[in-house]
């Protein structure tokens, strides 16, 4: 496979995200991390069972913004030092992605950044996650590992991509807000995602 290291920074380089307008949706923010190994590793956690919203799924590190956070891009760090013990000082911040606005009704900005270390002293959170994944960036490209899955919402009817890690399934506004960034890596790599 082509230099995925190349095709991801000319990727976020590229990109122009979709800036919606929060409207009443409450903001939110998630950090995508990359550690930088030989390819890059996107990094998830899965939550646990004892979070209120969204036990056991797979998601990036984030949450909602709160009067302390001076932006949204403070609200991702914040979120992936409380959940992963990734400190902000370790994060160069790539790039803005498209956001996105969750069944649950939460005004999503993604943020890419790159870690400055891998292996990475990661320190989960014991109370909202059960695990911290490490999926390499050519393992989300390759279609043999994608799944669809249907979903109506407001009576239209929506076909979501899947990514499948090991026994995990990313979905979701997980898997989309993933997606929209595979698809600009893709465009880089001229392969269609």
């Amino acid at each position: 496979m082509p230099d995925l290291w190349s095709a991801l920074h000319a990727a976020i380089d590229a990109h122009q995200p979709d800036r919606l307008d929060p409207g009443d949706h409450p903001p939110a923010a998630v950090l995508i991390p990359v550690l930088p190994r030989d390819e890059p590793h996107i990094v998830f956690t899965v939550r646990s069972q004892l979070v209120e919203h969204h036990k056991g799924e797979v998601s990036f590190p984030g949450g909602i913004w709160e009067p302390d956070d001076e932006n949204l891009r403070r609200t991702a760090l914040r979120e992936a030092w409380e959940e992963t013990g990734i400190d902000p000082n370790h994060v160069r911040v790539l790039g803005e992605v498209s956001h996105f606005v969750t069944i649950s009704n939460f005004h999503v900005t993604p943020f890419l950044g790159l870690l400055d270390r891998a292996p990475y002293p990661f320190r989960a959170s014991e109370v909202e996650v059960a695990e911290i994944l490490e999926v390499p960036l050519s393992h989300l490209l390759d279609p043999a590992n994608h799944g669809v899955r249907p979903l109506e919402r407001d009576g239209v009817r929506y076909e979501l991509r899947d990514y499948l890690w090991r026994e995990h399934v990313i979905w979701g506004a997980t898997g989309a807000i993933l997606r929209r960034l595979l698809e600009e890596v893709g465009v880089q790599l001229g392969i269609a995602h």
